[in-house]
């Protein structure tokens, strides 16, 4: 602060403020590029989708765990990531989300869409072999809001077999 007088013996006083902003960025402690939501995560990559690389590409930093486990609750640490899958994020040993894989168009849940999974939607539409569960909505490849499972779902999937289209992950 700062005063003076003029001429006239006025006073003025002249006040300087200053301030000071400190910004922090704090590092997530991991990176979910997938899609979330009713306990389920999806958006893999069908080409893409090794046990290694779908860990790997949530970044995750000191404390944080992410875990694969099978259908009956056996550890999965290497192979394709699929169907039916769980997900498991741990922060020192605390599982903090848990959620069951999804790969539209994977209905045996073996982490690969082929002919196998194609068999599976034919026999559910055909009605001698029902699916349910998981299985169920990952033979939603058409991922109309319905989800209902017929033969729009079953040309989706011929396509992605046959290299013409992709099953939408997203």
């Amino acid at each position: 602060e700062s005063s003076y007088s003029d001429l006239d013996g006025i006073t003025t006083t002249t006040t300087t403020t200053t301030t000071t902003t400190t910004t922090s960025t704090t590092t997530p402690p991991y990176i979910n590029g997938y899609h979330t939501g009713n306990g389920y995560i999806w958006g893999l990559s069908a080409g893409a989708n090794t046990v290694s690389e779908f860990i790997a590409s949530f970044n995750a930093q000191s404390g944080i765990t992410i875990t694969l486990s099978d259908k009956n609750g056996l550890p999965v640490t290497s192979g394709k990531v699929g169907t039916g899958m769980v997900m498991k994020i741990l922060n020192n040993n605390v599982i903090k989300e848990q959620y069951t894989v999804l790969l539209y168009g994977d209905i045996n849940g073996d982490g690969t869409i082929d002919s196998i999974d194609l068999l599976m939607l034919k026999k559910d539409i055909l009605k001698t072999a029902i699916l349910t569960g998981d299985a169920l909505i990952a033979a939603n490849t058409d991922r109309d809001l319905n989800n209902a499972v017929d033969a729009i779902d079953l040309l989706k999937l011929k396509k992605q077999i046959l290299n013409i289209s992709l099953i939408n992950q997203n």
